[in-house]
């Protein structure tokens, strides 16, 4: 089981890849707002996102999400993981975090 749990994410991360590469229009290595606006104009790649079990409504909510650092652009690690992250639904574990965070920040 843990072999298939492991193939399973690294083919995963495979198609992450790839779709990083579509997304990076320049071929800079990194994605800006711009690019994943354009990208996402197309219904085909929302299609794409969602048979990766990322929901996806608007390119700044993404966006915003997945560039952590706040510098204006995502890397394909960046990317990668933040995708892995935002996969299916909200588990209670991540619920739990968020509401620690808020807590963390109401004092």
């Amino acid at each position: 089981i843990a072999m298939s749990v492991v193939s399973n994410k690294n083919s995963y991360e495979k198609n992450l890849r790839q779709l990083f590469a579509k997304l990076d229009s320049n071929q800079s290595g990194n994605v800006t707002l711009a690019e994943m606006e354009t990208f996402l104009s197309d219904e085909v790649h929302h299609a794409q996102l969602a048979s990766l079990e990322i929901d996806v409504r608007d390119a700044w909510s993404l966006f915003r999400l997945l560039d952590r650092d706040k510098c204006g652009v995502v890397n394909l690690e960046a990317f990668v993981q933040g995708c892995c992250n935002l996969k299916g639904s909200a588990k209670g574990i991540d619920v739990a975090c968020v509401r620690s965070e808020l807590k963390s920040l109401s004092r």
